[in-house]
């Protein structure tokens, strides 16, 4: 459930930037 809880916002913070940026903006983001 922690491991949930903690992916959750980043799963929606990485589909809020790809519908804000290009796909270069997504990966850093998504590494970050």
């Amino acid at each position: 459930m922690f491991i949930y809880y903690h992916i959750l916002p980043h799963i929606l913070l990485v589909t809020y930037w790809s519908q804000q940026n290009t796909k270069d903006s997504f990966d850093t983001a998504f590494m970050s």
